[in-house]
């Protein structure tokens, strides 16, 4: 995110008041004072880091291949993404299901 390279896409409907939420908890995470891979994380498929656990580096982070048990949905096999998103998994390093 400090990068721009990723970003939060925020819908037009969003109250305000969660808008200015929203915004300031992303601004904790690129200014460094809020990790999001910190704390428990639990995967779909069972533990991945317990509290005391070192925090996950920043290779962990973007070679996940894993989502959080709070996330509805899979990740798509490679053989389903269009050839844009195809090249990039192929020079990220992620490994596909």
């Amino acid at each position: 995110m400090i990068s721009g390279v990723v970003d939060i896409e925020l819908a037009d409907a969003l109250s305000p008041y969660t808008r200015q939420l929203v915004e300031l908890l992303r601004d904790d995470i690129v200014y460094g004072r809020m990790n999001p891979f910190d704390g428990q994380l639990k995967s779909q498929n069972g533990w991945i880091r317990r509290e005391n656990d070192p925090t996950l580096t920043s290779k962990d982070v973007i070679t996940m291949n894993w989502l959080n048990e709070n996330i509805i949905g899979e990740i798509p096999a490679k053989e389903t993404l269009n050839d844009k998103a195809r090249e990039t998994v192929s020079i990220s390093g992620v490994k596909q299901p």
